[in-house]
């Protein structure tokens, strides 16, 4: 008799591991292409009415962006020979956003 109880004692104990192990947390709800594409296209837009972000050196932005600065709402990397000219330019940008502000 003992060992009968028992064996209910782990089978309820085994239902309640299932029914907890089984509850799925839920996640965010799916979004669609178009939802995202669209999304993506008006914060493109309301970057590109804001113009690019000036460097502060007219050579930079003319000659090698040809954008007249960089393309705000983006990564940018720089590649070069010299290892620290990367850092100079992305501090020199920084410095410059921070003297000029957000309107260069």
């Amino acid at each position: 008799m003992r060992h009968q109880s028992l064996a209910t004692h782990g089978e309820a104990m085994n239902r309640d591991l299932l029914s907890t192990s089984q509850t799925v947390p839920s996640g965010p709800e799916p979004v669609s292409g178009a939802t995202l594409f669209s999304l993506e296209v008006e914060r493109r837009h309301n970057l590109s009415q804001r113009g690019t972000m000036s460097t502060g050196c007219a050579e930079i932005d003319n000659a090698v962006l040809l954008s007249g600065g960089f393309e705000r709402g983006c990564v940018v990397g720089v590649s070069a020979e010299e290892a620290d000219f990367g850092l100079l330019v992305s501090l020199f940008c920084l410095s410059f956003l921070q003297a000029w502000g957000s309107s260069c």
